[in-house]
């Protein structure tokens, strides 16, 4: 994809209250101005010469002229992730240069790869990109929170032990929320789109003491029949059912503090994973899962899957023959308390906070209408983690920080896998073939601290 190193064109939309889209009728030059994704990056002085509003990001813990920051970063703004109607990882990141992802069911289980490292939401502890939200860690519980008012996005490309440390690896991902204001203020967005699809939205900002404590609400529900049938009546298709909310706290009661509290709620449920059939057998698959099943019909060694009357990708891209129901998604639940206190030229900063996820994914796993194997799995993650950190607010030819972190990490993986109908290995049906029941704990704490001339 062309990365345009400025902010240029995008398809905007009215500020109504009720909207409705249509994916297949947008106007030919908006599928034009598509492909010029509206971000911002850090190795551009474009924007200097062409008089581009001045972008403000927090890659570095601190408030900075995009163009400032020795990093290679993209920026999306408050506005560009409202015109390009983000809802979630995959609309952003792939707007990134070195930057992609695949799915893995649910929403909230993308794997994201910048500059070929790619992140597993899997095992406790081993995600390979740092992903925070208002400077707190979820990276252990999901990789896509809820994308609804939004300040700010940031994706770092390559390591960020310093800043987005806990396995920073591959880059570091930062969503900067909008905080609670000092007027009352609020929206309401009807979005209807195709496959019977809704889409509705609220904020309500609520001043409760002048110049002191502010609140505010978000929610946000989506429901669709989505994109993929099911041409199998006792099985169901990718349908959708999201649920979010979220509330914040802002209280000041000095100029010199702040403390900010934040609750998140969570709750996705898709009927099935998403993606069609390929036509194509892993190795395991071909050679032990379904050994002997499918014959080998291009003489490649391997057996080959059986035109199950869809056909494969890419003749076929919206049709599936499952013949047992599924049942996909994540209840993610999220609280935050960060406290900022500035004296003279230093800030003080601490953000404790925790995140629980419980994921699960039950039902038919062939992806055929014949009743081979059905599979149910539950995995359950929790993370807890206090930073503490300081750093100068002067202008000063140094600019430094220095801080300290503490994280418990627990994850509990629950599975069972049992032959269906069709008797594979001529096993009884209900036949119990896999098992995994683990638990795993991580303790982390660390010490950072970084100086730029």
């Amino acid at each position: 994809m062309k990365h345009i190193h400025e902010v240029n064109f995008s398809c905007t939309r009215n500020p109504v209250f009720t909207r409705i889209r249509q994916a297949l009728s947008l106007l030919p030059a908006c599928a034009v101005f598509a492909v010029a994704p509206g971000v911002a990056s850090a190795q551009s002085s474009a924007s200097e010469t062409l008089g581009i509003e001045e972008i403000i990001v927090t890659a570095q813990r601190r408030e900075q002229n995009l163009q400032d920051v020795p990093i290679a970063i993209s920026a999306f703004t408050a506005d560009t992730i409202e015109k390009s109607m983000f809802t979630d990882v995959a609309d952003y990141v792939t707007k990134v240069p070195n930057a992609s992802y695949i799915t893995n069911g649910a929403r909230s289980r993308r794997q994201i790869s910048i500059r070929g490292v790619t992140n597993f939401l899997g095992f406790v502890g081993t995600s390979t990109t740092g992903f925070y939200v208002d400077d707190f860690s979820v990276g252990i519980s999901t990789i896509n929170p809820p994308i609804m008012d939004i300040e700010r996005i940031e994706i770092l490309r390559g390591p960020q032990a310093t800043y987005f440390g806990r396995n920073a690896l591959g880059g570091g991902i930062n969503i900067t929320s909008k905080k609670p204001v000092d007027n009352l203020e609020g929206s309401v967005m009807a979005d209807i789109s195709r496959f019977n699809t809704r889409d509705f939205e609220t904020v309500l900002n609520i001043p409760l003491v002048k110049d002191k404590l502010a609140m505010r609400f978000n929610t946000k529900v989506v429901t669709s029949d989505g994109n993929i049938e099911n041409i199998n009546s006792t099985g169901g298709g990718n349908d959708i059912d999201y649920k979010y909310v979220k509330s914040s706290l802002r209280y000041t009661p000095t100029d010199n503090l702040t403390i900010d509290t934040m609750f998140m709620y969570a709750e996705e449920d898709v009927g099935m994973r998403e993606g069609v059939p390929s036509g194509v057998f892993s190795n395991f698959a071909g050679n032990v899962l379904f050994a002997g099943q499918f014959p080998d019909r291009d003489g490649d060694g391997n057996s080959d899957p059986f035109v199950d009357t869809v056909g494969f990708y890419p003749e076929n891209r919206d049709r599936t023959n499952f013949n047992t129901p599924q049942s996909i998604g994540t209840n993610l639940r999220n609280g935050v308390v960060r406290i900022d206190y500035e004296r003279k030229d230093l800030l003080f900063t601490s953000i404790t906070g925790i995140i629980n996820s419980d994921f699960f994914l039950n039902g038919d796993i062939d992806g055929s209408s014949r009743d081979f194997f059905n599979e149910f799995r539950n995995l359950d993650r929790e993370s807890t983690s206090t930073e503490f950190r300081i750093q100068n607010t002067n202008d000063s030819r140094w600019q430094w920080s220095i801080g300290a972190l503490y994280a418990e990490d627990d994850g509990d993986d629950w599975n069972r896998t049992f032959v269906g109908a069709e008797m594979v290995f001529g096993l009884p049906e209900f036949f119990l073939i896999d098992r995994e029941d683990s638990s795993a704990r991580n303790d982390t704490w660390a010490i950072f601290g970084q100086v730029d001339l």
